[in-house]
């Protein structure tokens, strides 16, 4: 994925993020400390626009942290480096970037943290079930994949994504089926 190019990281994470974009809030950095942090992010958890942040590579894990306890299970896209040559765009939910980051060392370059709102995050709309539902399937594939079994890996989208966990368990069963019939 490549985003479009331009003097503006947060408008290029945006464009290409797949996250509503007709409202979105930029709030530049976030707090460097954690409570100011956490009282930032507890004073924003229930508006409905996207949220764009900036952030620094020495602070992203603690931040993604914060973000995943305070926000709670929401989709969130990070782009590192937008606009040049190395970029890179990470998708997922807060609480895996969280663990992602939380286990690797720092990552280089500028850091944008673009996260759905309250209603995009929770939002039973036929565009969002649909967004959903692919990354529901794309979770479950890497567990599945990973050796975990149909029921841990339900249980663990189910909480990441907040969807229901029968119904987590029922795609998980299509995607393992789907595997035995396509594996001789």
């Amino acid at each position: 994925m490549v985003s479009l190019p331009g003097p503006s990281a947060p408008l290029a994470l945006l464009a290409c993020a797949g996250l509503p974009t007709h409202r979105f809030t930029f709030f530049g950095f976030l707090p460097t400390r954690s409570g100011p942090r956490r009282r930032l992010l507890a004073d924003v958890r229930d508006r409905e626009e996207t949220l764009v942040f900036f952030e620094t590579a020495r602070r992203l894990a603690a931040s993604l942290a914060d973000m995943a306890e305070v926000l709670g299970p929401r989709r969130a896209v990070l782009g590192r480096e937008l606009t040049k040559a190395y970029e890179e765009i990470i998708d997922g939910d807060l609480s895996s970037l969280s663990t992602r980051f939380g286990e690797s060392p720092d990552p280089k370059g500028e850091i944008v943290v673009a996260v759905a709102g309250r209603d995009a995050s929770s939002s039973t709309g036929a565009g969002d079930a649909r967004a959903n539902e692919g990354n529901v399937e794309r979770r479950l594939r890497e567990l599945l994949d990973r050796g975990s079994s149909v029921s841990d890996a339900a249980r663990q989208v189910a909480s990441e994504l907040g969807v229901a966990r029968r119904d987590a368990y029922r795609h998980a069963l299509a995607l393992r089926s789907d595997r035995r019939v396509a594996t001789p």
